[in-house]
């Protein structure tokens, strides 16, 4: 499995107390399936709200994972539980 490695491509992180917009680094994965298998890991988190994905970047042509507006059940956590990793 390649090593996740920063990239030019950026997202929205928060407003600074300046009302400035600050921006982080998105991580940036080689292949399809290394970003199908990060989204997985965080599908499974409680925490997580909105289903995340994975999709190929038209600025670096790599992959990203990002949050779709599906809202995940348990029903959708049970199944990634059951899904085994296709990078072993």
């Amino acid at each position: 499995m390649s090593k996740k490695v920063k990239h030019k491509c950026t997202t929205f992180s928060h407003i600074d107390e300046d009302g400035n917009i600050v921006e982080k680094n998105k991580i940036c994965y080689d292949t399809d399936k290394e970003a199908i298998e990060a989204a997985r890991r965080v599908n499974l988190k409680e925490k997580t709200i909105h289903k995340m994905v994975a999709y190929k970047c038209d600025v670096c042509h790599k992959w990203h994972i990002g949050k779709s507006k599906r809202i995940l059940t348990e029903k959708d956590r049970e199944h990634y539980k059951n899904v085994k990793s296709k990078l072993i």
